[in-house]
């Protein structure tokens, strides 16, 4: 018996019915149509690309609309004309080494166009003829500019600490292997300047993690304004901030900390509305291209140093807020600020004078001043000397100087209602200060 063939329904594969394959043939016919309509301008335009198509002379022979808003009308020119604004055929772009070796070249330019510097993408690939011979090349050109910004932004936030905006250790190891790299070359010497920043426990403590958090900003701002732009600045630990500085001699190096970077912390340190002062202790490393070191080594000298520093000047016990009482006291009287003004303590030191008034006096020293001790003062006289007695009512660590610690300590002037021409002297030395500030 002959058998009947299926239904088309019962064909394997998707069941349609009559009118659904009429309706599918219909529309393939009328995208035939469509595609067959289409030129190869309608097909570049589509891409979203800036297209080109040069001669085997590099010249220019067609543009799409995306790349003339790009370059602007470049027909009959060389492409290097387009990129660069100069006459004849560039040897090392992509079209021309498409045309050498014969397959797709990729290259990447930055460009300056109508809306300032933009980085394009270019890929080049050959037209050949039906004997294989290179008749044309075709450019596809696309505008990254956007995706390079995103991509540097991305590097920028991986290496730098959000909050001082200073290169993390990461982004300080990267640069300053740079920087390494260009000294080998120069021969010029490098100096890392390690600093701690004390205290930022017992300020987090007591004022909060936000008061915290400005201490370090302030700090950062502080080395900002005190070190050169090509220095290299970065925040490696909570606490610890590092300087790589490119070709300063001995001299120079402790000028900048002795001059600029101590007048910029006690600057800081003697304005008002703040419960903290920012104290630091320092290390210095050098580098020596001749004998060069790795940055880990420099970093673990620098910091040797601080802990000697430490262990040898500045116990970690010295390193306290004076008490809220002392402070109190400091701040209930005006005093005079001096300028290049000199007392002689306990008839053997010399010692600077921040500032004088009635009640008592703040001295720049270089040792830490036991708390209710009392001391003999000398002060210079157009007369005689002024003699007088102070009891310290507060000392404290400002900071240090290349190794040695420096400190400010307040003493009140004590016997002073005994000796009324020692009371008139000192009236009168203060009223020669010209610059008076209440603290």
């Amino acid at each position: 018996m002959r058998r009947l063939p299926l239904p088309a329904c019962f064909l394997p594969g998707p069941c349609y019915t009559w009118n659904q394959r009429h309706k599918m043939k219909k529309g393939t016919r009328v995208i035939n149509q469509f595609i067959n309509s289409l030129t190869l301008s309608d097909i570049y335009e589509a891409t979203g690309q800036g297209i080109s198509v040069h001669g085997s002379d590099l010249r220019i022979i067609y543009q799409n609309n995306v790349h003339r808003n790009f370059f602007g009308e470049m027909a009959g020119e060389y492409c290097r004309k387009a990129y660069e604004g100069k006459d004849g055929a560039c040897e090392d772009c992509s079209s021309a080494l498409t045309i050498k070796n014969g397959s797709v070249q990729k290259a990447e330019k930055s460009i300056q166009t109508g809306k300032g510097l933009s980085v394009f993408e270019f890929t080049a690939a050959p037209l050949k003829d039906t004997k294989g011979d290179i008749v044309a090349i075709v450019e596809a050109v696309r505008d990254i500019t956007d995706l390079r910004r995103n991509e540097e932004t991305l590097r920028e936030t991986a290496i730098t600490d959000s909050l001082t905006g200073l290169p993390d250790r990461r982004g300080f190891f990267t640069l300053s292997e740079q920087q390494f790299k260009q000294a080998s070359r120069t021969k010029k010497r490098q100096y890392l300047l390690c600093l701690d920043l004390y205290g930022m426990k017992d300020i987090n403590e007591r004022l909060g993690r936000e008061a915290g958090d400005q201490a370090l900003v302030d700090m950062a701002n502080i080395l900002k304004r005190t070190f050169r732009e090509a220095d290299i600045i970065g925040r490696i630990e909570s606490d610890k901030f590092v300087v790589l500085l490119e070709g300063p001699t001995e001299p120079d190096i402790k000028n900048i900390i002795t001059g600029h970077l101590q007048e910029n912390l006690q600057i800081y340190n003697e304005q008002g509305g703040r419960s903290y002062k920012l104290l630091t202790s320092m290390g210095i490393a050098r580098y020596d291209p001749e004998y060069p070191s790795s940055l880990d080594e420099l970093l673990s000298h620098a910091a040797e140093l601080i802990r000697e520093e430490i262990k040898t000047h500045v116990p970690r016990r010295e390193v306290i807020k004076p008490p809220e009482a002392a402070g109190t006291e400091r701040r209930k009287h005006v005093r005079s600020a001096c300028d290049n003004c000199w007392v002689t303590l306990d008839d053997s030191e010399k010692v600077r004078v921040i500032d004088i008034s009635a009640d008592g006096i703040c001295l720049k020293t270089r040792k830490l001043m036991a708390t209710g001790g009392r001391h003999e003062l000398s002060l210079p006289s157009e007369s005689d000397k002024i003699s007088l007695r102070g009891e310290t009512v507060w000392s404290y660590l400002m900071g240090t100087i290349i190794g040695q610690p420096d400190y400010e300590s307040g003493l009140k002037f004590v016997e002073m209602d005994e000796n009324e021409s020692t009371s008139a002297s000192l009236k009168q030395f203060i009223a020669k200060s010209s610059v008076v500030s209440p603290l």
